[in-house]
């Protein structure tokens, strides 16, 4: 048979000289190869087994049969292409789809076999490549990096009845998923090998690379069994600028371990000029790529040969420095001249680091155009239209902070407010919930002609959101909660498969307006009105106590106020953990919740009803039954708690029934804040719906998730009729090219985000931030100077525990202990079961109408907010005070 005719009839090989080929056939290392071969590098010939003859062993099954053969066909086709490579010596890789790719290097994790003599051991090395994708090592790898595991969903019965998760789902993907091609590439007889980094990963610079060098082949050096020669290089022109000599008592050769001779141990294994020579070559393989590389090379009889180049998967230090540089540049163009404070607070307590979409989402939004502008402006404010298209909130290293030089610019255009910049600056804790102030500079003529107008708005808005407090509660209950509710449970039976892509954006669209900007403009109303109310209780409590008692009692009024009972979500995790009802029923009524559920890549509850499970048990495995705060009681309570407010204020008897009815419309959208959140999110989950079955349509997964609207819209809107499963995969004929051409951008385009969003998690960043200050940016948290910390009190009382400090909801112990003083950057609801049996709550972030600090009131719990860096400044096991009533943490034991 001819070989180049079967190869180009099955596809079963790919030669050196063929050319680029796609990594789905013929693997990362394949492909890299393959491309260094273009670039017209001195590459060992080499040949790869693509993973189509892969595939037809597997369909064949000849495999298992007989695990030391392959197939004739793939036989007579591999011994003519060994024969091609001159037979001999070669050494025989696994060359898996995801291997050597920008997002996983699985380094040293499958097969290679070096000093392959002859066709049949080549067959057997063959052989062995292909098993060790699915060796226990490789699984594991791929699980922790996140790559193809797929939980199934068990089904709420089998959790109900205590089945794990792995008796009920499958944990891992098949190993259909990780197809594997095979390099077989004739090996280098190497005088010297190793490394090379491009750039030096521990330099934040970014001006050497990093050479490792030993005796023999690279093997030693990669699998770790040499201790090699280091060298640091100017990347510009070779010069060596730092070396570190190894004593190097063996080397790897063709045959295996073996001693290196007594006077080479301790010699540099490489010249100046060979170190010159090796600097040229980073520059060229970083030249072509366009992006640094992790390359292995090797000097034989004085050449310099490359036997492979990937992307360096680790974050390097000049990565994580320019990232931070870029920030800065960034934060101080956005800054206003007279100084610019961002502060961690309102979004940014229940969405951390948001993805690409979830940020385009919800900063649209919160912008003036959006369902938060509109409410401001139903309300009777008077927004700039500055805020129309960036509203008030920016990203800081990935993370929301509201912009406080633009969220005066909220309420009424033409009465400028700000927040003092030099007090914020001297105090930053004020920084957090700040409270304006006129802005007496900007007091121009324009103030003054405008003032007449703007004070008979601000008079109607104050009216009108009087006239709220009282109408909100039925309008919501009786009208906007169920028409939603309605709509949703509709829209759940229906089903994708009949729909288009484009039909499904449209969906996407339909529900996005719906939940974001007609129901949020209504629901979202408590919130303002709540906060309205407050200070108008405040101001009424100031004119009777002390300016610090006033705000406490007002807090205390709020205590244990609970959201309606189809919402209240506390009480239903609690039953849950008694037992007091299925899993099936709280799914029925809290499946759309679930884990930072403002963020859409995060899956509901009811997509990964496992982690209720954990948590239930979790929670039980405590012993004793679960010390629940009764809500019965605090309303019982509530009669004895305002006799005793109206006597500290003195008031007569026609005083409190002035102030009576607005304590209890502060109450009641108190609870109401919580219920529209639980609707909202009704509508929210099925934006998420959509996004998965697009992800899938396109082959793009989850990863659909860091693309925006505006980069998928005009793609879907392209398209002249439906587009099929697998329709844009970049293998797969299309009628459109501009999808086909988009599928590519895309996948450029989230790399490069799914790697600034890594490089955003390695920075530290403080909870407020100043323009003059940006520097800041990374440097930890100086240590707390004394054994009292002070935050902001949003939930009355005194609470004295054992530190437990956590940074997700789901900590790795499966035993909750009891009287714990809980300490974590914010909450959202999947927090809720830790609260349960907490003596305290400390936070990083937050607000009186923060979602901790409202449950942590449901529950009676005393709680301080606004302790910068919470979770590296205390440490667990400490013993902590907590006074819910002035804000302080102190530190009693170590």
């Amino acid at each position: 048979m001819n070989q180049d005719t079967a190869t180009a009839a099955n596809g079963w090989l790919v030669f050196d000289t063929d050319g680029p080929q796609d990594v789905a056939l013929v693997g990362g290392k394949g492909a890299s190869l393959l491309e260094l071969a273009q670039a017209g590098l001195s590459v060992p010939p080499f040949f790869v087994v693509t993973t189509r003859a892969w595939q037809a062993v597997r369909n064949t099954e000849q495999l298992a049969a007989t695990p030391h053969s392959v197939p004739a066909a793939l036989h007579e086709l591999i011994a003519g292409a060994y024969e091609r490579l001159g037979q001999g010596c070669v050494a025989v890789r696994s060359s898996a789809v995801a291997e050597d790719s920008a997002e996983a290097s699985f380094a040293g994790q499958q097969e290679t076999i070096l000093g392959v003599v002859g066709l049949e051991a080549v067959l057997q090395a063959l052989v062995r490549c292909w098993a060790s994708a699915q060796s226990e090592q490789a699984r594991v790898y791929r699980q922790v990096r996140g790559m193809g595991l797929t939980i199934s969903n068990p089904c709420a019965s089998e959790l109900a009845s205590g089945s794990s998760v792995h008796e009920c789902g499958n944990t891992s993907a098949s190993s259909d998923e990780f197809p594997m091609a095979v390099v077989v590439q004739r090996l280098i007889e190497a005088e010297v090998a190793g490394v090379l980094f491009t750039r030096d990963p521990t330099d934040p610079t970014g001006n050497h690379l990093l050479v490792e060098a030993a005796w023999g082949l690279g093997e030693g050096v990669v699998s770790g069994r040499v201790m090699p020669d280091r060298y640091r290089v100017r990347r510009d022109d070779g010069y060596l600028v730092q070396k570190e000599i190894a004593e190097k008592p063996i080397r790897v050769g063709r045959h295996g371990v073996e001693p290196v001779p007594e006077e080479m141990r301790s010699r540099p294994c490489l010249t100046e000029a060979q170190l010159a020579e090796l600097a040229r070559l980073a520059r060229q393989v970083e030249s072509y790529f366009g992006q640094p590389r992790d390359v292995e090379w090797a000097f034989a009889e004085g050449k310099l040969w490359v036997l492979q180049a990937r992307p360096i998967t680790t974050l390097t230090a000049w990565e994580r420095e320019a990232y931070r540089q870029g920030e800065i540049a960034r934060l101080r163009q956005l800054a206003d001249p007279r100084g610019t404070v961002w502060a961690r607070y309102n979004l940014a307590e229940s969405l951390t680091l948001p993805t690409p979409m979830t940020w385009a989402v919800l900063r649209h939004f919160m912008s003036g155009r959006g369902g938060y502008g509109q409410l401001l402006r139903d309300l009777g404010f008077d927004p700039d239209p500055r805020l129309d298209e960036v509203g008030f909130l920016d990203l800081v290293c990935g993370r929301p902070y509201v912009n406080l030089s633009r969220e005066p610019l909220c309420y009424f255009r033409h009465f400028p407010m700000w927040y003092p910049y030099a007090a914020l600056r001297n105090n930053p804790s004020l920084a957090l919930y700040p409270k304006p102030q006129l802005d007496r500079c900007r007091l121009s003529w324009r103030f003054w002609w405008h003032l007449p107008m703007t004070f008979w708005k601000m008079l109607r808005q104050a009216v009108r959101l009087n006239r709220l407090a009282e109408e909100l509660p039925a309008l919501l209950r009786q009208e906007v909660y169920p028409a939603l509710r309605r709509e949703v449970e509709a829209a759940r039976g229906e089903s994708f498969s009949g729909l288009s892509d484009r039909a499904l954006w449209e969906r996407f669209c339909y529900w996005q307006e719906r939940t974001l900007f007609s129901f949020a403009r209504q629901a979202l109303r408590p919130t303002v009105v709540l906060g309205h109310l407050l200070g108008t209780l405040e101001q009424l409590l100031r004119k009777r106590v002390p300016g610090a008692e006033a705000g406490q009692l007002v807090r205390q009024l709020i205590v244990g106020v609970r959201p309606d009972p189809e919402a209240d979500l506390a009480g239903a995790l609690q039953r849950l953990a008694r037992g007091l009802c299925s899993l099936e029923s709280f799914l029925e009524q809290f499946g759309h919740r679930g884990e930072q559920e403002l963020e859409l890549a995060q899956p509901r509850w009811r997509e990964v009803p496992e982690t209720l499970l954990y948590l239930s048990r979790a929670l039980n495995s405590s012993g004793g039954e679960v010390l629940v705060p009764d809500s019965n009681q605090f309303m019982q309570d509530w009669e004895a708690q305002w006799d005793a407010l109206a006597r500290r204020c003195g008031w007569t008897d026609t005083e409190a029934k002035t102030v009576r009815p607005i304590v209890e419309r502060a109450r009641d959208c108190a609870a109401l804040r919580e219920t529209s959140r639980h609707y909202l999110l009704l509508g929210y989950e099925l934006l998420r719906q959509c996004l998965l079955e697009l992800g899938r349509r396109w082959h793009l997964g989850k990863d659909i998730f860091y693309l925006t609207p505006e980069e998928i819209a005009p793609i879907v809107g392209a398209c002249q009729k439906p587009l099929d499963s697998g329709s844009i995969s970049p293998t797969a004929e299309s009628d459109s090219q501009t999808v086909k051409k988009s599928w590519a951008d895309w996948c450029q385009t989230i790399r490069q985000r799914r790697r600034e969003r890594q490089l955003a998690q390695t920075w530290e960043i403080p909870a407020v931030l100043f323009s003059d200050d940006l520097e800041c940016l990374g440097q930890l948290p100086t240590a707390p100077s004394g054994p009292t910390l002070r935050g902001i009190a949003v939930s009355p009382g005194i609470g004295e525990g054992p530190a437990w400090v956590l940074r997700t909801p789901r900590p790795e112990t499966h035993s909750i202990p009891r009287g714990y003083v809980l300490v974590c950057p914010s909450t959202d609801p999947a927090w809720v079961p830790l609260f349960l049996n907490a003596s305290a709550l400390v936070m990083e972030t937050g607000g009186i109408l923060s979602h901790g600090a409202i449950v942590a009131r449901e529950f009676g719990l005393p709680a301080v907010v606004g302790i910068t860096e919470a979770c590296q400044r205390f440490q667990t096991g400490q013993r902590l005070r907590v006074n819910g009533n002035t804000g302080e943490v102190q530190i009693l034991a170590e």
